[in-house]
């Protein structure tokens, strides 16, 4: 299986970053077939672009119910807020799987995504009446969950505030 193929197989991402490179490397003889070499690249390099936001909407909402979740003391929410967070990490690992070398580029992104969440989980717990949740929010320190351990695993979730 030749590199590019084997890439893609392995690193959709990698792939789509290379494969623009190399567009944009043929040299100019090489082009003469009517190839719209440039927009190409562009359309190939687009489309890892495209996971790569997907991965970050997906960490951000990820951190967004993990904020409500260790924020709020509300009952009524937790349970379905469990449940769309279960989806939102199992929809961002399979991003990962496909793209393993975004998962640099979500652990250098990880603090502003984890900024980014401030507003959207406080915005929801408001909803609820939950007034000392949003405070709680915005009291919480920068990242305070590890991104392998807690953030990214399956199985953790922040214990229930008192």
């Amino acid at each position: 299986m030749p590199d590019g193929a084997r890439l893609y197989e392995e690193d959709f991402f990698a792939w789509t970053q290379d494969q623009a490179a190399r567009l944009r490397a043929l040299p100019p003889e090489a082009r003469g077939n009517g190839l719209d070499v440039e927009h190409l690249a562009e359309e190939i390099e687009d489309m890892g672009k495209r996971d790569r936001r997907s991965a970050m909407s997906r960490l951000r909402m990820v951190l967004v119910h993990l904020r409500k979740l260790a924020a709020s003391a509300t009952h009524e929410p937790r349970g379905h807020w469990r449940g769309e967070l279960r989806g939102f990490r199992r929809g961002l690992e399979v991003v990962l799987e496909d793209s393993p070398s975004l998962r640099r580029y979500v652990a250098d992104q990880y603090p502003d995504a984890w900024n980014a969440a401030v507003r959207e989980a406080a915005d929801a717990l408001e909803a609820f009446g939950d007034v000392g949740g949003q405070e709680m929010i915005e009291a919480m320190s920068d990242t305070p969950f590890d991104l392998t351990s807690q953030v990214l695993n399956p199985d953790w979730y922040p214990p229930y505030p008192r």
